[in-house]
């Protein structure tokens, strides 16, 4: 393997791993190494326009992966990279699939998958003491934020009831979950000690989501905050529910019925875009993300929405 620099470093690093058989070829501008040192996690690293340590959020994929059909970035994670950016805040996207030999695992029922929330958390937590000893980075402020099966995983980084979050020196500030998987949680919830939060929490979904259910979140929420009530633990979890909304309402692709979802009664699952429940939450995300790292947004919310999607990495290829 070829030397690595740090963020924003500027390095390309082909690699390939056969992994039961598959052999897997993907770029990333930078490579964390596993909890387990097994593997290297690609990091695609959106840097913010400043040579100060600023904070930076950690975005984590859904089932379907970090990369499109063609093995490209998708891109969502430029449209969110300018939001972050624009606000002096640096952002990565950590890809835990193509190391593991995986495109999606939406299809793949819960029971059959190979690739877990738990092996996600080691990532996150990886990638956290990594960034921690990177220039350019203020690792007291980091945000986890992620979208479905990656908000799942926000939930478990970020469970205090679990002595493996809890370990870190460092860990992350904050926790955004976009229409996050709220059942583990909430089975998690109803042992002792039960699901508590390490860090303030905000969870946004859909009112009409049929794939990972709103109301599981109400009911997680609800727990959470009855045992604060016992406990005197005051840890913010904000759970923000739109109106008419499915899964991946801050998407801009059309409402439409997914085929072939694993892990739902029908196999099927509605998802797509709320342009009212996207800006909502938007601004939801950012407010909450200044009063989180104590300091003022720099864009209004509409003028953030209007910035365009952030170029891709330096030096990472169109491909990707």
């Amino acid at each position: 393997m070829g030397g690595l620099k740090g963020l924003g470093g500027g390095l390309v690093v082909a690699f390939g791993l056969a992994l039961g058989g598959l052999c897997v070829t993907a770029q990333a501008q930078d490579l964390v190494p596993s909890a387990d040192g097994k593997l290297l996690i690609p990091a695609y690293w959106f840097k913010a326009a400043t040579d100060q340590p600023r904070p930076v959020a950690i975005g984590l994929h859904g089932c379907s992966g970090a990369l499109d059909a063609k093995g490209r970035l998708n891109p969502i994670w430029r449209r969110y990279a300018a939001y972050f950016n624009a606000e002096n805040i640096h952002f990565m996207v950590l890809d835990s699939f193509t190391p593991r030999g995986a495109k999606s695992i939406c299809a793949i029922p819960n029971k059959r998958r190979n690739i877990h929330v738990n092996d996600r958390t080691a990532d996150v937590f990886a990638a956290v003491q990594w960034i921690a000893q990177q220039p350019g980075v203020d690792a007291s402020r980091i945000l986890l934020v992620g979208w479905s099966h990656g908000a799942q995983t926000v939930l478990a980084a970020n469970d205090a009831s679990n002595p493996v979050v809890l370990a870190p020196k460092i860990r992350p500030k904050a926790a955004a979950a976009f229409y996050p998987g709220c059942f583990n949680s909430l089975q998690t919830s109803a042992q002792s000690p039960g699901y508590s939060l390490a860090a303030p929490l905000l969870v946004m979904a859909g009112e009409k989501d049929d794939w990972t259910p709103a109301h599981r979140c109400v009911e997680l929420r609800d727990a959470v905050l009855k045992r604060q009530a016992v406990t005197g633990q005051k840890v913010q979890f904000d759970l923000q529910i739109y109106p008419d909304s499915y899964h991946g309402f801050d998407s801009l692709t059309p409402v439409r019925i997914l085929q072939n979802i694993g892990n739902t009664p029908s196999g099927t699952a509605t998802a797509g875009e709320n342009p009212a429940a996207r800006a909502a939450a938007h601004g939801h995300l950012f407010e909450f993300v200044a009063a989180q790292f104590g300091e003022p947004l720099l864009l209004s919310h509409e003028q953030r929405l209007k910035v365009p999607p952030a170029a891709l990495p330096a030096n990472v290829t169109a491909k990707n």
